[in-house]
């Protein structure tokens, strides 16, 4: 509904819902909520976030809204991921890039080393 400034209706329409709003809320919820934990707890699988989520709210979750859940959670970890080199000289710089640490970056040069007994 708008209304002008001298009160005229511009706008008026009923609109009535055929579904049931607090099902795809929930589902929505629960949606959003899998995405936050799959980027914060990247080294579990999708299956098993969707599985405790399910398990620890009581809610009607089809095989398409599993599959959906699923492709979302995937989507959303690819966006904190840098995109795929496109060309061999992107691999290159990439890997230039990267700041690789060893173990003997680690390495307190206090200890003795393996080389020092022979």
């Amino acid at each position: 509904l708008f209304m002008t400034e001298d009160e005229t209706v511009l706008l008026k329409s009923l609109i009535e819902h055929k579904h049931s709003p607090r099902k795809n809320l929930t589902k929505v919820t629960i949606s959003n909520n899998l995405k936050r934990k799959a980027v914060d707890e990247i080294s579990k699988r999708p299956l098993k976030l969707i599985r405790e989520e399910v398990q620890s709210n009581i809610v009607d979750v089809t095989l398409n809204d599993v599959n959906s859940i699923r492709r979302s959670i995937y989507r959303a970890r690819r966006k904190t991921l840098p995109p795929l080199p496109k060309s061999i000289s992107e691999v290159h710089s990439a890997l230039t890039l990267l700041q690789l640490n060893t173990y003997k970056d680690f390495k307190d040069p206090k200890e003795d080393s393996v080389e020092d007994y022979r």
